[in-house]
């Protein structure tokens, strides 16, 4: 996160560790580097989320940059992704808000609505394409996520 956005979270020098995540701090000084591990949920406790017409201007606006300098495809590993994630990317495609092309990994709790709906790994509609599920080793905690049982 650059500063202005460590700033609207909240998380300065004096900011605690969050339980099970990991503030990076640049040495001496001990100020947050920007880079933050498992913080998911601290952050979506603090911050709010888009609104629908700040979520297609800022697509709009991400997908001139990434156009400009060449960037037609990208992938999206947002743990989150479900079946509600890929119709949004769908319709922002079909709006010609999102040129790029996006390979969206599911998140674990998305593989059973993205199945339901008939979409298999590897789907391709529209310039989305549905890749793997995202398995994350926390660098927090040194565990698998999900869960090998899962």
């Amino acid at each position: 996160m650059n500063s202005r956005a460590l700033e609207l979270a909240g998380i300065r020098i004096d900011t605690p560790e969050p339980p099970g995540a990991t503030i990076e701090r640049e040495v001496p000084t001990g100020e947050p580097s920007g880079l933050l591990m498992e913080m998911d949920s601290y952050l979506r406790e603090r911050t709010r989320d888009p609104t629908p017409e700040e979520t297609r201007a800022g697509l709009s606006r991400v997908n001139g940059e990434l156009l400009s300098y060449g960037v037609t495809f990208v992938q999206d590993a947002t743990s989150s992704n479900d079946i509600s994630t890929w119709r949004d990317l769908l319709r922002y495609r079909e709006d010609g808000i999102l040129g790029v092309g996006v390979s969206m990994m599911a998140g674990v709790e998305g593989v059973q609505g993205l199945e339901a709906a008939g979409l298999a790994f590897r789907a391709v509609q529209n310039g989305l394409h549905l890749g793997a599920v995202k398995i994350v080793l926390s660098e927090s905690s040194g565990t698998l996520y999900p869960p090998q049982t899962e």
